[in-house]
């Protein structure tokens, strides 16, 4: 198939007068499948099918779309509290500021439930420290801010002391 005019001119040229006809014969032979694009779409449904195609392929993308959308607004649904949900959470939230002693309190005594049970002192004795004292650092942060400095004195000591035992 020729690139351009100028490579068919210079064919044409080279043919001269007798081999031009020949020529001629061989550019129609390249440039037939023109003529025969042109008969496709005429006889055979060529733009029918690009067109149905190209609908499905839209009608595919627009779902496509929705079900993004349906999928972000029931994630924006699930992770939207409810009014309740947010009174109960405000009100207990309060409670938790007003009365952070009755808190540590009674998550001490759940925390002792086993060990009451099995009659263990160990269990008790563990449980009281780990529920109790858990339970005080989180509800009282005043206190570790207070205690931090005194604790990390205290910590740097130590591990001075643990440095010369080993050296």
């Amino acid at each position: 198939m020729p690139d351009d005019v100028g490579s068919i001119m210079a064919k044409l040229k080279e043919a001269g007068p007798e081999g031009g006809p020949s020529v001629l014969k061989q550019i129609v032979a390249d440039w037939a499948w023109v003529g025969q694009v042109q008969a496709f779409s005429a006889t055979q449904p060529l733009q029918s099918f690009v067109k149905s195609t190209r609908e499905q392929v839209e009608a595919a993308s627009a779902a496509a779309r929705e079900a993004q959308s349906q999928m972000d607004a029931a994630v924006a649904w699930a992770v939207t509290p409810s009014e309740t949900t947010e009174r109960v959470r405000s009100s207990v939230l309060g409670f938790r500021r007003k009365y952070p002693g009755v808190m540590v309190a009674g998550i001490t005594a759940v925390s002792l439930l086993p060990g009451l049970m099995s009659r263990n002192p160990r269990i008790l004795l563990r449980n009281s420290v780990i529920g109790g004292g858990t339970a005080s650092l989180l509800l009282y942060p005043e206190f570790v801010m207070r205690t931090a400095p005194y604790a990390a004195s205290k910590l740097g000591s130590l591990e001075e002391a643990v440095k010369r035992k080993a050296s």
